[in-house]
């Protein structure tokens, strides 16, 4: 399916079960990510090495808090992979690859798929380092306050651990709020990923995903009451997904098997949930060509 195909899909389909409110949320909680953020990528096709998306535990932290980072990849070469993380702990702007705005406030991680970051003293000290750094502020000119909350920018560089081969740079940004009345921000969560019928060559199969239930929280915007929505990415190493963007109750999608698939072939399926406060679920089958 081609990207323009996609592209009016996902439209008529907002248009016919998403409220306006809900739409708006959604798609600026993606378009947050950068343009060159693989959060949101159309081309739904696995092969080579791409990063499906950074998942960030919880979404949203304190000041002083704790998160975990991990990185949800795909390589169809078995290569090594390196992984080369970085946090500027202020966002610097809409482009993904704006520097940091100040050196005190740029920190290398560990070289690690998944790792742990301690936002407290004992860790990055990040209210220590914004206040050592000087006033900051956020892109649309307010204070950078963990009060009225602000956006740090997770940067990962990663690759097959070899001469000559691509890397892929990922953009996450990550909420720093220390309001306690703040309603938290959870990861969604896939109870199952199946794959319905019989994977042949030229056959059509459905991939099915059920997850637990949106989160209810106040809009900071106008404290209205909101529902986050859901969006949901399938990929197929083998064959066509279609449609490769489904939204909220639209849990499926239909998975085309090329004429020459051989059987005996294994290849994988991903499905990815993002909700509309950047919480990200990664789910994966392996699937076998049947004769």
């Amino acid at each position: 399916m081609g990207t323009a195909s996609m592209t009016a899909s996902m439209t008529a389909y907002m248009t016919a079960s998403m409220t306006a409110r809900a739409t708006a949320s959604l798609l600026a909680a993606i378009a947050l990510g950068g343009c060159d953020d693989p959060e949101f990528d159309s081309r739904v096709e696995l092969s080579g090495y791409r990063v499906i998306g950074i998942e960030a535990d919880p979404p949203q932290v304190a000041p002083d808090g704790s998160l975990t980072l991990r990185a949800h990849d795909f390589d169809d070469a078995g290569e090594a992979v390196e992984y080369a993380w970085s946090v500027c702990l202020v966002d610097p702007g809409a482009q993904a690859n704006a520097p940091c705005p100040h050196a005190e406030l740029s920190v290398v991680l560990d070289a690690t798929r998944e790792l742990s970051v301690d936002l407290g003293p004992d860790g990055l000290d990040l209210e220590g380092r914004l206040s050592a750094s000087g006033p900051q502020f956020t892109p649309s000119g307010a204070p950078a306050s963990p009060q009225t909350g602000f956006d740090i920018v997770v940067t990962l560089d990663s690759g097959a651990d070899c001469d000559g081969c691509r890397q892929v740079r990922t953009v996450k940004r990550v909420r720093v709020l220390a309001d306690p009345s703040a309603t938290p921000s959870n990861n969604p969560r896939i109870l199952s990923f199946d794959v319905e019928g019989t994977a042949r060559a030229g056959e059509t199969v459905t991939l099915r995903a059920e997850a637990d239930s949106p989160e209810d929280y106040r809009d900071p915007l106008d404290d209205t009451a909101t529902t986050e929505s859901y969006l949901y990415t399938w990929y197929s190493a083998l064959g066509e997904t279609d449609p490769g963007l489904t939204f909220d109750e639209k849990r499926e999608t239909q998975l085309e098997l090329p004429d020459d698939a051989q059987p005996g072939t294994e290849f994988e399926v991903i499905v990815a949930l993002r909700d509309s406060r950047r919480g990200l679920a990664v789910e994966r089958q392996t699937v076998t060509v049947e004769p």
